[in-house]
């Protein structure tokens, strides 16, 4: 904006009428600094002013006309397509702590600290808050592109326990943007305190700890300002209020993407479905280790080498487009696009299991989930190859690993929003894992004659190989024999339910559960089975035969290491 002020109106303790009607939120109560401003720079360069957009918040500033170039503000500095290209100031006085998104070190030495963390096994997991960190300033971009529907989201990672790096999850996802231990801070503050804190952070990733902290003493306080939060970063948008005079104050703008550390999750306590799928939740991403010199070794890298490959990413991004709006926009969209086509493939099962099954929402929200999983997956190839120059074979590994932690994410997704059938299912395949020792050396094969008859209740099952089942059943592959008795006492235990005959009759259906059929009809679930054990005595003992597959193709045991059956199925995803 542009306005023309009296001399003499620069000395006042207002500003002039016409001015303050502009609104300008830089005005409002700082007056007298900035016309002491003006009074120094107009008797230092005569009435040649010098002219530079001011902005009280981080992130992408885009032209005011046509022709012009987008620039990215982060404190201390401008980040630009070109040398020549005009800068920006970033005035946010009352906002402690942006200074820490600084740099020190060297950017090699950082991307050395990175290919540590791609390299070494119990750290590598970690590349899955990289990527969502690093999607940060794409967020609000995707969603002017069209090809998300949130302007930013949260991903949390989860335990109760102390001492499984939680925090150096955090540390590590902001190396590339500033000082690490500066950057993560405590969740505690009131809701409009919180979204002023992200909105002058905008584009940015923003790290904090323990959601459940903020204790207001209020009932359902707490769990109303983690959801405003998070649905205000998702929209867009803080709370609107107004003004004195009748107008309104200047709403926060938010976007970018918000990483927790959490004793407990904050999904429990964002109960709309909406705001729910904009949070993605993981166990912790460090694995334990038997010694702390590791970590110690990674803690001191990260203090001595940090804020290069966020800001060389975006720079990289601007230079490629030249700083065009649109050709960033396309830019953007096709970086996009070329991450969805590798997150959509491991995804299809999954989709088309649940749309078949009717469980349409639940689709909608995996799918909606999915999107951000490759923002992050996209976040994470232009840090790796735009950020830090890294080699196809190290971010197509880092990739794999970013994969299979999304794949576990998912799964635990789809657990809390299973229906029983599939989570007695589930709580079954765990029992049968958990006692495999138990079952070890008893596995049974199919047997001719001379059997005994066997207690079902002194038997738990293991892998049988029947092959011929008589009736309209052709099973060709293995099958899971379980003890009735025991798998009652099972999903009693897991689902806190005595009555198994509606789980029965949707197993069925499901075509997981063999029964014993007369013309179509069911005439049980039981199934006598000819058998032998290990030791090669032969056995006959009557039993509940379920398939280890869903109907869309995926394993819904937890299957060892080394088992031809894998974890994803049909799909063809890593196991």
């Amino acid at each position: 904006m542009e306005a023309t002020v009296p001399h003499g109106a620069l000395g006042g303790r207002t500003p002039p009428a016409d001015l303050g009607n502009l609104g300008a939120p830089i005005l409002a109560g700082r007056w007298p600094q900035l016309g002491e401003y003006l009074t120094r720079m107009a008797r230092a360069n005569g009435p040649a002013i010098p002219r530079t957009p001011i902005v009280q918040h981080t992130g992408w500033v885009w032209p005011a006309g046509p022709g012009g170039v987008v620039r990215f503000a982060m404190p201390g500095r401008t980040i630009t397509a070109a040398p020549g290209d005009p800068p920006v100031a970033l005035h946010a006085p009352h906002q402690p702590r942006l200074e820490a998104y600084a740099s020190a070190g060297d950017l090699a030495g950082e991307r050395e600290t990175v290919a540590r963390i791609l390299a070494e096994p119990a750290f590598q997991r970690l590349v899955w808050v990289l990527g969502h960190a690093a999607a940060a300033p794409w967020a609000r971009l995707l969603a002017d592109a069209g090809v998300i529907d949130v302007t930013g989201w949260a991903v949390e990672v989860v335990s109760a326990a102390t001492g499984t790096g939680k925090t150096l999850s955090l540390l590590a996802a902001m190396l590339p943007w500033g000082r690490p231990a500066d950057l993560v801070r405590p969740w505690w503050g009131t809701e409009y305190a919180l979204t002023a804190f992200l909105a002058a952070r905008r584009d940015l990733p923003v790290a904090m700890q323990e959601a459940q902290m903020n204790q207001s003493g209020r009932a359902g306080r707490d769990a109303l300002g983690v959801a405003q939060v998070i649905h205000a970063l998702a929209d867009g948008g803080g709370k609107l209020q107004g003004r004195r005079d009748g107008g309104l104050r200047a709403a926060p703008q938010l976007g970018g993407v918000l990483l927790l550390a959490n004793n407990q999750s904050v999904v429990g306590d964002v109960h709309q479905p909406g705001a729910a799928v904009r949070v993605l939740s993981c166990e912790p991403l460090v694995a334990p280790l038997e010694t702390s010199r590791a970590i110690r070794e990674l803690r001191t890298r990260l203090a001595l080498h940090h804020g290069h490959g966020g800001p060389a990413m975006i720079q990289r991004a601007l230079a490629d487009t030249a700083g065009d709006p649109q050709a960033l926009l396309a830019w953007v969209r096709e970086e996009f696009e070329r991450a969805w086509g590798i997150i959509e493939k491991a995804f299809e099962a999954r989709l088309g299991y649940w749309r078949s099954t009717g469980r349409r929402e639940l689709a909608s929200q995996v799918e909606r989930a999915a999107h951000l999983v490759a923002a992050g997956a996209m976040g994470l190839v232009m840090l790796l190859h735009r950020g830090y120059g890294m080699a196809e074979p190290q971010i197509g590994q880092a990739l794999r690993v970013y994969l299979r932690q999304a794949q576990e994410i998912v799964e635990g997704w789809e657990a809390d929003r299973a229906p029983m059938w599939l989570q007695a299912l589930r709580a079954i395949g765990e029992g049968v894992f958990g006692q495999a020792s138990r079952i070890a050396g008893m596995e049974p094969r199919l047997g001719e004659g001379g059997e005994r008859r066997m207690p079902a209740q002194d038997y738990i099952g293991g892998w049988v190989a029947l092959r011929d089942l008589p009736g309209e059943w052709a099973v060709d592959h293995d099958v899971l024999a379980l003890s009735p008795q025991w798998v009652r006492r099972t999903v009693a235990d897991a689902l806190q339910t005595q009555d198994v005959r509606g789980l029965v009759r949707e197993w069925v259906r499901q075509r997981v559960l063999i029964p014993r059929l007369d013309g179509g009809r069911i005439v049980r679930p039981e199934r006598t089975v000819r058998l032998q054990r290990a030791d090669g005595e032969r056995i006959t003992v009557a039993m509940w035969v379920f398939r280890p597959t869903l109907p869309d193709g995926r394993v819904w045991l937890p299957v060892p290491a080394g088992h031809p059956l894998g974890d994803w199925g049909a799909d063809g995803g890593e196991g």
